[in-house]
């Protein structure tokens, strides 16, 4: 270090401000002379002050050089923004006497500003993960009202409980809520369907940019009360691509739903039926969606359960480019779990978000769970004009298997498809299902040929419009009914696993002068054996009509006018052994009549 005897002196240039980070400047200066500015000087300092080092500014390092051929040196203050407190401090440099100088005026200070928060506005100002009821938390010094509009922006990004299930003071509806895109925690409702806390509702606008909205996992059964994050924007709802309602693997408890299965090898259901035998039903509601997703055997953690449920209704506008997930857990060493449930009604709803309730993937090669429920209503009249006005994705299919069989008891058998309900809040307006499973072909299993969304005995499906896709697949239960106005009412896209399944129900055509006559035109028509047809059936081109017995397939293909026996499972078939009679008249019209040993007759046109 060089010896130098002039005067060395600090100054205060500009102060600190939290807003923007904005640094404070001091000044340490020698003489301007040749002689004092020859070498390199260090000048140690100290700092003291009301301001404190980590929580109002950064940790300085206390020596500074001025160099060679300069006579001063600017020392930053760098600021740490201090919501908790709204007083100014002060940050006070003093040069520290050594023997490589003499002459020194001692100390300057500066202050360091405080940020200006929002006005008209309750901000999220908590310095650790917290709950919305407590006061400290907030920059109002007191609990949210129903009048407030709350913002949740860089000032805090700590992770907040919305507890009105607990605390008296903290009401369930606020004015406004904004969440920008410098927030990227998440905001827990803890909401059920039944209890004190049912619902939150924004009486004005919501924002929603960054960082998610979820609800409280339900680990126990709760099979009349779900959790669930119900929701209500009086107003327009926003919600940008940084933004998710993040339902992942929050539904019910391990082995527990409706369809909740003990069983390693069983894909639990929900809105579509599991992989392999499943031992649980079908289960939910497709026009109002509100329960959880069922949850198989579960090893693993974090989120190891079925799906969420949202139920969003804004009386504005939804633009939706953020993402709704109530995807169902993914698993290694068991069964994935079944996809959860999303209900929308919306005055109208935009966008190109993703809205998913999917089952979960299964990381070997076991089966996996059934899809979830999704029902949207909006001001679309009809179904081309709801997908001109919202570009996003939804689904609601089985999940994929991504990995080797590891086990010799293990059967890759993919689940169904869940339901996907597109209607008009205009009681006359287009009712669409939707019914998509991203072309998971199923196993050679009889059983596993009929997994499908499943219309339930004593339930009927209304519709407008059927839509099957990459193995879209709806089964017909005993007592059930597929209404729709004609057999062009389903369209398909032509993919070779999408299918219409009579399981002992039966299909109504309500138009004016509709044939009673399904025809199967891009897609196969299954039916069970003690299925007895209330309509005719006609196979166009290729497509297939498959009879399930017990232990065989029997298809019979139009275009080969031939009947055939299909591997299925681990049986090989060489002779109809369950059949008395069965035969096949050729050309327009084609004519079966099969025949079982208990004399039942089947016949289709």
């Amino acid at each position: 270090r060089s010896f130098y005897t002039g005067d060395v002196w600090v100054e205060a240039v500009s102060n600190a401000e939290e807003s923007g980070y904005v640094p404070g400047i001091f000044k340490i200066s020698r003489d301007s002379a040749d002689s004092a500015t020859t070498f390199d000087l260090q000048v140690d300092y100290a700092v003291s002050g009301t301001a404190e080092v980590g929580k109002n500014y950064q940790e300085m390092s206390g020596t500074v050089t001025i160099p060679a051929g300069m006579e001063s040196v600017e020392v930053e203050v760098v600021p740490v923004v201090d919501v908790q407190s709204r007083e100014v401090t002060t940050i006070v440099l003093a040069i520290l006497p050594t023997a490589y100088y003499t002459n020194h005026l001692a100390s300057a200070s500066l202050d360091i500003e405080k940020i200006q928060l929002p006005e008209g506005k309750n901000v999220w100002i908590a310095p650790e993960d917290g709950k919305a009821s407590d006061a400290s938390n907030w920059s109002l010094g007191r609990i949210p009202t129903e009048t407030d509009t709350i913002l949740l922006d860089w000032y805090s990004t700590a992770a907040m409980t919305w507890d009105a299930d607990t605390s008296e003071e903290l009401p369930d509806t606020v004015a406004n809520w904004i969440q920008t895109e410098e927030y990227d925690n998440t905001v827990t409702f803890n909401t059920y369907k039944t209890g004190s806390f049912k619902a939150f509702t924004v009486t004005g606008d919501a924002t929603l940019s960054g960082g998610s909205w979820k609800h409280r996992r339900d680990a126990g059964s709760r099979q009349n009360s779900p959790a669930g994050l119900f929701l209500v924007v009086e107003g327009d709802l926003v919600t940008e691509e940084n933004f998710t309602f993040d339902g992942l693997g929050a539904g019910y408890g391990n082995q527990r739903g409706p369809s909740g299965t003990t069983h390693a090898f069983v894909g639990v259901s929900h809105g579509g039926q599991g992989g392999y035998s499943s031992e649980g039903p079908c289960y939910g509601s497709y026009l109002y969606p509100d329960d959880l997703g069922s949850t198989s055997t579960s090893t693993s953690t974090g989120n190891p359960g079925g799906g969420g449920l949202f139920n969003i209704v804004v009386n504005g506008t939804f633009t939706h480019d953020g993402t709704i997930t109530v995807k169902g857990a993914s698993a290694h060493s068991y069964c994935s779990h079944a996809g959860g449930s999303v209900y929308i009604s919306a005055g109208s709803l935009l966008g190109t978000g993703i809205i998913d309730a999917d089952c979960g993937v299964q990381a070997g090669k076991r089966p996996t769970g059934g899809g979830g429920r999704i029902a949207i209503y909006t001001d679309a009249e009809s179904y081309s004009e709801f997908t001109n006005s919202f570009k996003g994705t939804i689904t609601a299919a089985s999940g994929m298997t991504t990995g080797p069989q590891t086990n010799a008891g293990e059967m890759q058998a993919f689940g169904a498809n869940g339901t996907i309900y597109i209607a008009s809040l205009d009681e006359d307006g287009e009712r669409t299902m939707r019914l998509y499973n991203r072309g998971l072909a199923q196993t050679s299993r009889v059983d596993d040929y009929y997994k499908a969304a499943v219309i339930r005995s004593g339930e009927t499906w209304e519709l407008d419009k059927l839509i099957l896709e990459q193995t879209g697949r709806v089964a017909v239960s005993s007592d059930g009914v597929l209404s729709l106005p004609s057999s062009d009412s389903i369209i398909s896209d032509g993919h070779a696993n999408n299918m219409v399944c009579l399981d002992g129900g039966s299909i109504e055509f309500t138009a004016d002068g509709a044939e009673n006559l399904l025809v199967a035109d891009g897609f196969s028509i299954g039916v069970k054996s003690d299925t007895t047809l209330v309509q005719g059936i006609d196979i166009n081109e290729t497509w297939n009509l498959m009879f399930i017995a017990d232990d065989m397939i029997l298809a019979v293909d139009r275009l080969f006018n031939e009947k055939r026996c299909i591997p299925a499972g681990e049986y090989i078939v060489e002779e109809i052994n369950d059949w008395a009679d069965a035969a096949v008249a050729t050309g327009e019209g084609t004519v079966i009549v099969l025949r079982d040993q208990a004399g039942t007759v089947l016949r289709i046109r």
